[in-house]
């Protein structure tokens, strides 16, 4: 389940988690993402949203996360960064609600720039988590 503002076809979203190299640091990262196709192998992409944590902590922390602008910089932790597209998010947040082993529950509000205009993007989503 999902949805998002700017698209009006994004009906699906999904999640996995892995470990990612940042700058000089390796972390453990939570994508989010928002799409059109229901599926955790084949499906596409329209908002990807990010959460990163110390590579010790695995489990996703419920609570606001500021968006970053910088994909390759992390001032503090957790973390988070989003794209739309090929655009990057300008700022906003994501709202992690609620977290188990099979569901991600939350929601998401950011500013994106689009073809140069400035676009305030918001959504929710109910993302299985993908293994």
């Amino acid at each position: 389940m999902a949805s998002l503002t700017s698209d009006m076809l994004v009906r699906t979203s999904r999640s996995a988690q892995d470990f990612a190299t940042v700058g000089a640091g390796v972390y453990h990262r939570w994508t989010i993402i928002l799409g059109t196709i229901e599926s955790c192998t084949v499906g596409d992409t329209v908002l990807k949203a990010e959460v990163e944590t110390l590579s010790s902590d695995t489990s996703l922390p419920i609570g606001t996360h500021m968006f970053r602008t910088d994909p390759n910089a992390i001032a503090s932790l957790p973390s988070a960064y989003a794209s739309y597209g090929a655009n990057v998010v300008n700022s906003g947040t994501v709202t992690i609600e609620s977290a188990d082993n099979t569901y991600i529950y939350g929601s998401l509000s950011a500013m994106v720039s689009i073809n140069g205009v400035d676009t305030a993007v918001t959504g929710q989503f109910g993302a299985p988590v993908c293994h």
